[in-house]
């Protein structure tokens, strides 16, 4: 279990740790990322403060926000072997996803609500973080999925790999195996470690469909 003082703020630092996995690299030059599928409408993304139906094809640099409507989902692959899948319902902020990449680099991404798959194979990056309101989550190459909303907080699930979980103001801090998670309740100074369930696992997959069905 997880305890933050009261005075702490509501907020977990996730870290994936690095695993004996194939395939780690730390790529030079630029990483491009494409839609290379969608289900259900709407899905729109912010391109240099212009909106625009998100489409099957490459993300344009600039591209800032996407966001999806209740019924619809979308699936992001990269150059450097990265997949994103993105939940109905969704609204996620890109920062340096598209663009330089390598050692040096980091990855932003940050969830405003709702739930995404992140698939990564090989590590190309610096630094991989995704924020939420109530936690951020560092990764390495792992397969994971995260899950925000207002009401029901920051949810995160490892698929492969493991995460090392850590209040950021206190001494406490967990791992996470596969098939566990953890969920950062809004008002809530504490957090356990849980096997999902297969319903749980089952109803997070079929939000985000494709590689997670």
């Amino acid at each position: 279990m997880i305890v933050q003082s009261p005075s702490a703020a509501l907020r977990i630092v996730a870290v994936v740790t690095l695993l004996s996995l194939p395939g780690v690299v730390a790529a030079q030059g630029s990483r491009a990322c494409s839609v290379s599928a969608i289900e259900g409408a709407p899905a729109r993304v912010e391109v240099a403060g212009r909106w625009s139906a998100l489409e099957v094809g490459p993300l344009r640099d600039g591209s800032r926000l996407i966001v999806t409507g209740p019924g619809a989902r979308c699936e992001i692959r990269c150059s450097d072997g990265l997949i994103l899948t993105l939940g109905g319902g969704i609204e996620v902020v890109l920062e340096g996803l598209i663009g330089r990449a390598g050692p040096s680099e980091s990855v932003v991404l940050r969830l405003l609500r709702g739930i995404i798959g992140i698939d990564a194979p090989n590590r190309t990056w610096q630094s991989f973080q995704v924020h939420t309101p109530l936690a951020i989550a560092s990764a390495r190459t792992t397969s994971w999925l995260v899950e925000y909303a207002e009401l029901t907080g920051a949810g995160f699930f490892v698929r492969s790999g493991s995460i090392d979980v850590a209040a950021v103001r206190g001494e406490a801090n967990v791992r996470l195996s596969a098939g566990n998670g953890i969920t950062i309740l809004p008002g809530v100074l504490s957090a356990e470690v849980v096997r999902w369930s297969a319903t749980r696992i089952g109803g997070a997959g079929a939000t985000l469909g494709f590689g997670w069905r």
